[in-house]
């Protein structure tokens, strides 16, 4: 009886050890299966990660872009705006020579066949807006 009652305690010390390695072999398969869980995710995060980090360099290559096509299209305008700007300061620092292109004008507006009769004294001047106009002799170049 002894050594039966010693037999059934060592199968249920067996019976015990086997549970408890099953217990403890799934315990260790779920620990390396949240391992592998953790590290895919990790390794996901990482991934996000250096899609974001490329977004932004992207975004920051496309705003310098943006930038630098600015800073050109003003200097492309200033340029574009340099020869007037050059005149409308040399009419405005020349009023003289304002009134020389206005008479040259007036002047160049008849040809050889236009007349201007006109009743003696009159100043011309008057018929062309106030400004002078100077004196036109076409019969110089014959």
């Amino acid at each position: 009886a002894v050594a039966d009652g010693e037999k059934r305690l060592a199968e249920q010390q067996a019976d015990i050890k086997v549970e408890q390695g099953k217990m403890q072999e799934e315990e260790r398969q779920k620990a390396i299966t949240a391992d592998l869980r953790r590290q895919a995710i990790e390794a996901e995060k990482a991934v996000i990660e250096a899609e974001k980090a490329n977004e932004l360099t992207s975004a920051q290559a496309d705003l310098a872009i943006s930038e630098a096509r600015r800073l050109a299209s003003e200097q492309e305008a200033l340029a574009d705006l340099a020869p007037r700007l050059a005149e409308a300061k040399m009419y405005g620092e020349n009023p003289a020579l304002v009134a020389l292109l206005v008479n040259q004008a007036y002047a160049e507006a008849y040809s050889e066949a236009d007349k201007l009769v006109v009743p003696e004294g009159t100043d011309i001047r008057l018929l062309m807006g106030g400004q002078a106009v100077p004196y036109l002799n076409l019969d110089e170049g014959r």
